[in-house]
């Protein structure tokens, strides 16, 4: 019995140690968690455990609660009866910038075995205000900190600002693995007023990257506004709180820039085109200035000084073209400083505006000469007007080829010709020039114009019988006087300078003419119009009509599409003073082609280059102002 209890109780011993060892095991050994918590000096944070009745104590280097390994004071922590989801939790209040520890134990325990947290409180002071610039400038030259910055600007344009000599602490939380704190990083941003915190701002700006500490705004196109740019660090604490170190900020003035504008001729213009030789004014004109505004240094800068001269007047411009620009037009630029606020705080520079225009400068174009009137000895010739001519100069010569010599100017379109020396049935030649402005510069020459100077062509009126004589009356211009002739051979009876001239009955036939004559002074030269149309009177023919003679065909001839008809004219007492043709493609000449002609030869062209054309002939005259015809001649077959 003795040896069997033996036996049953030495097992149990057995177990009764391993027991007793696995519960001081689980006594000793106890996994901890860390927590590291950035704070702001005066800020709280509540820290969680999972124990349900923690005790905190504290490392042995630390003089007292909260305290760093220098003996300052740096934050305060005290338990809390509540729960946060059902955990325990202390409360860490921030008081000075330091570094300290709290552990905290399982139970009552103070034993580091017995650890279940340790909490590392960082906390740092307020961030310092950091330093402000901006490129343009600032109200104050001797204001080291820039507390008072103003920007005047005008739309459009950009500035750069930079920030400088500001701290924000923490500079470094590399250790934050739970990532709990934010990095320090700078911010530079447009905001509405002054004092606000980041937001999105009133949209007067746009900003560029950040680069370091720099960003550049470009302020936007618009009419007068007031916004503000801020600066400021920010770190975010473990309690999720933002921090902003206190802002500097720029009040930013911007205004509409003004535009600069080139009229001519009361129209504004991107381009001109302009005329060689035709000096013009230009004006400019600024809008969108400000109150107290002036233009000041206004100039104008030419691309090519050999193509164009500007010169200032009182308050405009004159531009003389000086050569073409041959199709490739040259720049004018002009420009002016506005001299108000934001060229007292920017410089003269910056408030420069200009207006590039493009100038073509091409010859005065050359006129065109449409025609002519006589009137006696006076020649007037006219053309088409240019508006861009100031006048036109007229040549005359007696060749078309030859010396063409300046005879005058005019600001007509047309012009008279009265010289005295001009002869009569000579034929001129005309030419005209545009004239410029600039006197010197004038167009090309037109085409030659030729002007035959001839005697209008007098008429007989009337003749009546009175008593043994024919009183004859003429009409038209009379020059130096008439010649009065009749029969077919124009017999002379009569030079008068009379308007009227009585001629005895035995000295007529049937057909009377007239013409006019000019004699020269100096030189006793006559020049003659043409024989007025032939007027009938009833001596020696009852009937009181005229007999012409009918002509004769001597020769057709024929080239393709084109017929020729040689005529002449039979003796007799009165031959016409025309012929009248007649082609057709028929015996009866039921379709036919009429051609009148004074000429004894004439082409005629003709629909059918191998079509068979019939040919006829006739005289023709005029008596007493109606057409008188002949009979037809034989008709002529060509092929």
């Amino acid at each position: 019995m003795k040896k069997l209890n033996k036996i049953i109780l030495l097992p149990l011993f057995v177990f009764v140690m391993l027991i007793g060892i696995t519960t001081v095991s689980q006594t000793k050994v106890y996994a901890y968690a860390y927590t590291t918590v950035y704070l702001e000096v005066g800020e709280t944070y509540k820290q969680t455990t999972d124990n349900t009745e923690p005790i905190f104590t504290y490392a042995s280097n630390l003089k007292g609660t909260g305290y760093d390994s220098k003996g300052v004071k740096v934050c305060d922590a005290v338990w809390n009866t509540a729960t946060i989801k059902n955990r325990k939790y202390f409360t860490i209040t921030a008081k000075n910038e330091g570094t300290a520890t709290f552990y905290v134990n399982r139970l009552n325990s103070k034993k580091d075995a017995d650890r279940v947290r340790t909490v590392k409180v960082r906390v740092f002071k307020k961030s310092v205000t950091p330093g402000l610039k901006n490129s343009i400038s600032h109200s104050s030259a001797d204001d080291d900190n820039f507390l008072n910055q103003q920007v005047y600007i005008y739309a459009g344009n950009s500035f750069k600002v930079t920030s400088s000599n500001g701290t924000v602490t923490p500079s470094d939380v590399s250790e934050d693995t739970a990532k709990k704190a934010v990095k320090t990083s700078l911010h530079i941003y447009e905001c509405k007023e002054k004092g606000e915190t980041l937001d999105k701002g009133t949209n007067r700006l746009d900003a560029g990257s950040l680069s370091g500490s720099t960003m550049t705004f470009s302020s936007k196109s618009g009419g007068r506004a007031t916004t503000y740019v801020r600066a400021s660090y920010k770190w975010t604490s473990s309690n999720g709180t933002v921090h902003y170190s206190p802002a500097r900020i720029i009040k930013i003035n911007i205004y509409p820039k003004p535009v600069m504008r080139v009229f001519k001729n009361n129209k504004a213009v991107d381009s001109m085109s302009m005329i060689l030789g035709n000096p013009e004014d230009v004006n400019t004109s600024v809008t969108n200035l400000q109150s107290g505004d002036i233009l000041t240094e206004q100039e104008c800068i030419v691309q090519d000084e050999t193509k164009v001269n500007v010169k200032e007047l009182d308050g405009s411009w004159s531009i003389t073209p000086l050569s073409m620009t041959n199709g490739i037009p040259i720049r004018l630029t002009f420009s002016c400083i506005v001299s108000g606020q934001v060229s007292q705080h920017n410089g003269d520079a910056y408030a420069k505006i200009s207006k590039a225009v493009s100038l073509s400068v091409s010859a005065l174009k050359s006129v065109t000469v449409k025609g002519h009137s006589v009137n006696k000895k006076a020649v007037r010739i006219y053309w088409d007007g240019n508006p861009d001519a100031a006048a036109y100069r007229i040549y005359r010569s007696d060749s078309p080829n030859g010396a063409y010599e300046e005879i005058g100017d005019t600001a007509e379109c047309f012009y008279n010709d009265n010289d005295d020396e001009l002869i009569y049935n000579r034929t001129y030649y005309y030419k005209v020039r545009a004239v410029g402005r600039d006197e010197d510069t004038m167009s090309e020459f037109s085409q030659a114009h030729s002007v035959k100077l001839a005697l209008s062509v007098p008429k007989i009126r009337s003749v009546t019988k009175s008593g043994k004589y024919y009183l004859i009356k003429i009409e038209g211009d009379k020059y130096s006087g008439y010649e009065v002739c009749e029969g077919e051979s124009k017999k002379l009876l009569i030079s008068t300078i009379s308007d009227s001239v009585s001629i005895p009955l035995s000295s007529l036939k049937h057909v009377l003419y007239v013409r006019s004559f000019y004699k020269n002074d100096k030189t006793g030269a006559k020049a003659y119009s043409s024989y007025s149309n032939a007027y009938v009177i009833n001596q020696n023919n009852k009937s009181g009509k005229i007999k012409i003679k009918t002509p004769q065909i001597n020769k057709v001839s024929k080239s393709g599409k084109k017929i020729t008809v040689k005529m002449c004219r039979k003796a007799g007492s009165y031959n016409g003073t025309g012929f009248q043709i007649v082609i057709s493609t028929t015996k009866k000449f039921k379709k036919k082609k009429t051609i009148n002609t004074s000429y004894k030869t004439k082409t005629v062209t003709v629909k059918k280059s191998k079509a068979t054309y019939y040919v006829k002939v006739r005289a023709f005259t005029k008596v007493n102002g109606k057409t008188k015809y002949g009979s037809y001649s034989k008709m002529k077959k060509i092929k």
